[in-house]
């Protein structure tokens, strides 16, 4: 059986806590939200428990912009594809949730590509 990263279509990029994320859902917005990661396909972000429980699997972000200066200045949608630590015992933890872009145009997927490829050559 394949590993998670074996499974994985898209190069992934970890971030640190400087990274952040704005988005709306359900009418509320959340503002400097922990990126965790990003990838073509997706991103990963690390919410309050009391926060997450507003996100479930199918939820909507709506408008999320990157809140870091060397990231792309885009807004795309996303949707909620997993959590992992939503549970009655982690009241007061992280949940890290899973987002899968919804719908990108391809001028952001181009900006994303990029940023990306700019951190791989860093790294390298």
């Amino acid at each position: 059986m394949l590993d998670a990263e074996s499974r994985r279509k898209t190069v992934r990029i970890t971030l640190d806590d400087r990274y952040t994320l704005r988005f709306e859902v359900e009418g509320r917005v959340f503002r400097s939200v922990e990126l965790t990661n990003i990838s073509m396909g997706g991103l990963g972000l690390k919410v309050d428990h009391r926060e997450a429980v507003r996100m479930q699997v199918g939820t909507l972000l709506k408008g999320m912009v990157f809140e870091h200066p060397l990231m792309p200045k885009v807004k795309v949608d996303g949707e909620v594809r997993h959590l992992m630590g939503q549970n009655l015992h982690n009241a007061d933890g992280k949940v890290i949730v899973g987002v899968q872009f919804h719908n990108p145009s391809p001028g952001v997927m181009i900006l994303i590509q990029e940023y990306i490829e700019g951190r791989l050559e860093l790294e390298s």
